[in-house]
């Protein structure tokens, strides 16, 4: 008897313990969601007939890219739009975008957490090359990731490859 409610003590700590950390993570998360800031329509170089940034001119360190700029939907980030930003640090892209376009986020060295959502389904050539304190991307449901896509990124430690990767090409993680 005495052994059963020993038993069903511990597996009540250890729950509790694997629940409270989870709530942990979860609120850590939220609160790093929170703090990010859901960077300004004027920010934005913007091709509105091809749903392309451009380029970014802002200088946040936490930003969501938005779903809409100027009432458009943004399909695209285009080639080195955030290329060498030293002020990024955690970026958040909205639901809605289906690419990121080579050199995206090339060198942009104090870049250390990417959340790609479901909606992006290929990540360009050097995206994130040169992100050398990049640590952490999910990258939610890509399924294409063209050349060199992390080449140099010698901080990356997390990784979350979705099922849905069919086509990965030479070197995505090369130097890493």
């Amino acid at each position: 008897m005495k052994y059963k409610v020993l038993c069903s003590m511990l597996a009540a700590a250890m729950i509790a313990s694997g629940f409270a950390g989870t709530t942990s993570v979860m609120a850590t998360e939220k609160a790093a969601i929170e703090e990010s800031v859901y960077a300004s329509e004027s920010e934005f170089d913007f091709d509105a007939t091809s749903g392309t940034i451009l380029k970014y001119n802002g200088t946040d360190s936490q930003i969501v890219i938005p779903a809409q700029i100027d009432g458009v939907d943004v399909t695209t980030i285009g080639r080195a739009a955030f290329s060498s930003n030293e002020d990024l640090r955690n970026v958040t892209i909205a639901d809605g975008i289906s690419t990121i376009e080579s050199e995206a986020f090339f060198n942009c060295p104090n870049l250390n957490k990417v959340a790609v959502p479901e909606s992006v389904t290929t990540i360009g050539e050097l995206a994130f090359a040169m992100c050398v304190n990049l640590d952490t991307i999910d990258l939610g449901g890509v399924e294409v990731l063209e050349n060199n896509t992390f080449y140099g990124c010698e901080s990356l430690e997390t990784v979350t490859v979705p099922q849905s990767v069919f086509s990965m090409s030479d070197h995505v993680f090369y130097d890493c």
